[in-house]
């Protein structure tokens, strides 16, 4: 029987409350959903900063992704002491020479151990050089993952880089479980494979079968065929919601340029005004306007659809809602404008303020709730290496 490391890591806690001391911790973190209950835990007692080395993780988009989750979640998370962020260079080559040789191994053999050694190393090295107290990593709140051989590693590598290694298994006293309810509280993307090529194949060969058998039981009704396209969503959905994306702002041009052409038909503006005020373009204007609205509804139905299809929330991309709301922002003003000199005809204003309702709720749909307080930019004792 192992050792139980949550004892150990209790003895460490209460040994630093005793000394009345905030230590800094160097916490290599995989993902945003196994840091939230080991930031929520350490925080009371450490002034933290998440190193997210992964270069395990594939592909390039995903690896992005759950990095940009990995900020959020430290820009929403209260905490007694701050917490930092450290982003590092993303280089998958350093993983695939490190495992070579081991590329068939079965999941937690000891490609993994390589893959963990490779990981808290760096972390190790990155503690080192930041003269940080301690070092750790989130890895132990999965079930998936040995806290005796994430331990041992950890106890190696402080003794070959002289850091101490806070050790640790998190998963115990219902960590796992209440990560789970943080990420649901968060709104947080919760993945479906640790994150290497390898475990991204074992995962689609695991639901093509799934997928084969539910085609089977069902004689080749409609479910199946919708799991094949969520599957299908799943291994294209960058791409889709690009391009959702990029009709979306085609079409918010549109809106944008006919609300314009409305505001300045009343304005009476120089030419275009005048061209206006014979209702040359007042209808093209009203068309361009109105017709834009349900058509950007729809789209907007679309991509909440996919991000369903995907396993991904309605705000789960924040890279691409922060680029889409720009539009929207601007397609709000241009809205509010037009209800402020939309005339007396209650025609008109009811129609404007229908629009500045209609922009205002995608506005909202699209905003990524980000919390406000200390725990934002990058590592301040960061230094070079």
């Amino acid at each position: 029987m192992g050792e139980n490391y949550q004892l150990i890591l209790d003895q460490i806690l209460e040994g630093i409350q005793a000394e009345g001391r905030t230590p800094r911790l160097l916490l290599h973190s995989c993902c945003g959903p196994c840091s939230t209950y080991v930031l929520d835990y350490l925080s009371d007692y450490f002034e933290i900063t998440v190193y997210y080395y992964n270069p395990n993780i594939y592909p390039k988009e995903e690896y992005d992704f759950r990095e940009a989750e990995q900020e959020d979640l430290i820009r929403r998370l209260p905490s007694k002491y701050p917490i930092h962020f450290q982003r590092a260079t993303y280089d998958p080559e350093d993983y695939y020479q490190k495992i070579r040789g081991h590329e068939g191994d079965p999941e937690r053999g000891d490609r993994c151990s390589l893959c963990y050694r490779l990981r808290l190393e760096e972390a190790a090295r990155w503690a080192k050089e930041g003269g940080y107290d301690y070092f750790t990593t989130t890895l132990s709140l999965s079930p998936h993952k040995d806290a005796q051989r994430l331990n041992a590693i950890g106890r190696d590598l402080e003794e070959e880089y002289g850091v101490a290694y806070l050790y640790s298994d998190f998963k115990k006293r219902n960590g796992f479980k209440r990560s789970k309810e943080m990420t649901d509280e968060y709104g947080m993307y919760r993945q479906d494979y640790c994150g290497c090529l390898f475990s991204y194949q074992a995962r689609r060969a695991h639901e093509a079968e799934r997928i084969r058998q539910d085609k089977e039981r069902r004689g080749g009704r409609w479910p199946g065929h919708l799991s094949m396209m969520k599957t299908w969503i799943q291994d294209n959905q960058e791409k889709i919601f690009d391009k959702v994306a990029l009709i979306y702002k085609i079409l918010a041009v549109i809106s944008g340029i006919g609300m314009a052409l409305k505001i300045l038909s009343v304005l009476g503006i120089g030419l275009v005004g005048t061209i206006v005020s014979f209702g040359l373009f007042l209808p093209i204007a009203g068309v361009m306007a109105v017709l834009a609205i349900p058509i950007i509804l729809v789209l907007f139905g679309i991509r909440v659809f996919l991000f369903w299809m995907a396993g991904r929330s309605a705000q789960a991309l924040p890279l691409k809602a922060d680029r889409l709301q720009q539009f929207a922002g601007i397609l709000l003003v241009f809205a509010i404008i037009g209800f402020l000199f939309s005339g007396d005809s209650s025609f008109n204003r009811t129609m404007a303020l229908a629009e500045v309702i209609f922009h205002g709720f995608i506005l909202y749909a699209l905003s990524v709730t980000r919390g406000e307080g200390p725990n934002s930019g990058d590592d301040p004792y960061r230094r070079p290496l």
